[in-house]
């Protein structure tokens, strides 16, 4: 749902605009892109919020739908702002496998995450009677 946007984007480009490249998508590696690429979605996710929350605000008589509404574009508003955040969280130190690797490492230094030790498979005793 955090990518509704830029696929509405894309469809609305494809339709209107004449004789726009084939772009293809890089599949992993470190790719620079110009400027923060959640960009709208945050803007969109932040004009949600506020518009929530002036008609939370502007809501004087306490009318429970119109409180219902302002709840409703809150819960609008979350793919939008996932999206901006795993955007903010890609290029940071969060995103690389070495991080967690070293982070359980770490754990277990100090004591706080210790592994399991690993279990022989339980023996079942069999016990023979005499046929009689």
């Amino acid at each position: 749902m955090s990518l509704q946007w830029t696929v509405a984007k894309a469809m609305w480009d494809g339709l209107v605009k004449d004789r726009l490249p084939f772009a293809r998508t890089a599949k992993g590696g470190r790719v620079r892109v110009q400027g923060f690429p959640a960009f709208w979605e945050a803007v969109m996710g932040a004009l949600l919020i506020i518009g929530a929350i002036t008609v939370f605000v502007t809501n004087k008589e306490s009318v429970r739908e119109i409180n219902i509404f302002a709840f409703v574009l809150i819960i609008q508003s979350l793919p939008f702002l996932a999206a901006a955040g795993i955007a903010l969280l890609e290029g940071s130190r969060f995103n690389e496998f070495a991080y967690w690797s070293t982070l359980r490492t770490r754990f277990a230094d100090i004591k706080l995450w210790r592994p399991r030790p690993a279990r022989a498979p339980a023996t079942v005793e069999k016990q023979v009677e005499p046929v009689q």
